[in-house]
């Protein structure tokens, strides 16, 4: 059906009131034309709700767990690095002082379940014998040595940086991310990685480790 909108022919008419009164019929127009669709596409309406409320809804939880995932891989990154710029500030740590640093540094990670977290803290020396770097001691969040003493270390990028007589503080970090709200139904996790280096922040070049300080 063709609709008009007729003008004012009262000359006297305001502009203020023409422009309300050509408001209100577009207004009135629009309204009537949105209800008419509606009334007549209602079912197709459902329909395409139907249709496209899963998809919806798969994008909504899809932004909401990959934003929890990218948040997890931050604290993550930030506990390793954390975990070894505190322990590359000691000039000795015994197994007291280690624990604290795991205690302190998982809650960095919180709310995540910490049973799912794995810190392993060591120093790395230059063999000259073999001019390659080696575990001078390990220790992991569990209380074990992840790592043999004089064990061969491949896990840095670039083993060129170290020299004889000094030590490169080590962390490696395991944390399993279980999706907060997608495992209630998938048993999937999300496993990060890290690995951070610092050196000794000291004037000693070595950080030593010893079950109780003072470190002989």
């Amino acid at each position: 059906m063709k609709r008009t909108i007729e003008i004012p022919s009262d000359k006297r008419a305001s502009v203020a009131g023409f422009a309300t009164t050509f408001a209100r019929r577009i207004w009135a127009w629009v309204s009537a034309e949105v209800l008419r669709s509606a009334a007549c596409r209602s079912g197709l309406a459902a329909t395409e709700f139907a249709l496209t409320l899963p998809i919806m809804l798969l994008m909504f939880f899809g932004l909401v767990e990959g934003g929890d995932a990218l948040n997890a891989s931050r604290r993550a990154t930030v506990a390793a690095n954390s975990l070894a710029d505190l322990a590359a500030q000691s000039e000795e740590l015994d197994e007291t002082d280690v624990q604290n640093l795991f205690t302190g540094v998982e809650t960095m990670l919180a709310p995540a379940d910490n049973a799912g977290v794995e810190f392993r803290l060591m120093s790395v020396v230059l063999d000259p014998d073999i001019s390659a770097p080696v575990i001078d001691w390990s220790v992991d969040n569990a209380g074990a040595e992840p790592y043999a003493r004089e064990a061969p270390y491949n896990g840095l990028d670039d083993a060129s940086i170290l020299e004889e007589g000094a030590s490169l503080i080590v962390v490696e970090l395991v944390y399993e991310h279980k999706a907060s709200l997608a495992r209630r139904v998938f048993d999937d996790v999300i496993v990060f990685k890290r690995t951070s280096s610092r050196w000794p922040r000291l004037a000693t070049t070595t950080v030593r480790f010893c079950a109780n300080k003072p470190c002989l």
